[in-house]
């Protein structure tokens, strides 16, 4: 079993891990279709959701902040990547790292919400 990233609680971090894999459908048979399914709805919903408007302006508005935030966390180099253009990635563990700065987990998400 995995420990607990440092700076969080074990009992919260294996709470949420266990959280998961409770929500966590089994994938056999017809259940992946509906998975796959259930999953493309979601990503539909939220690409809907980030082309709204209001959205777009906010990020438009604050794009150098949001950039400034980025690149204080990525931490993969993806300079080799042809047509990408930023100069790296943010792993699961700069995100994470992100979260726990701006207080996001565990106070507003849990570890399954961040993953």
């Amino acid at each position: 079993m995995p420990s607990a990233p440092p700076g969080v609680n074990p009992k919260e971090f294996f709470e949420s891990l266990q959280e998961r894999k409770r929500k966590a459908p089994k994938i056999e048979g017809e259940l992946r279709v509906e998975f796959t399914a259930q999953t493309i709805k979601q990503r539909v919903a939220i690409t809907c959701s980030l082309m709204q408007p209001e959205v777009v302006n906010f990020v438009t508005r604050y794009k150098e902040k949001f950039q400034t935030l980025f690149e204080a966390y990525y931490d993969v180099e993806t300079d080799n990547l042809i047509g990408v253009q930023y100069p790296g990635h943010m792993s699961f563990a700069a995100f994470l790292k992100f979260c726990l700065d701006f207080k996001l987990f565990p106070g507003v998400m849990s570890y399954a919400d961040v993953h």
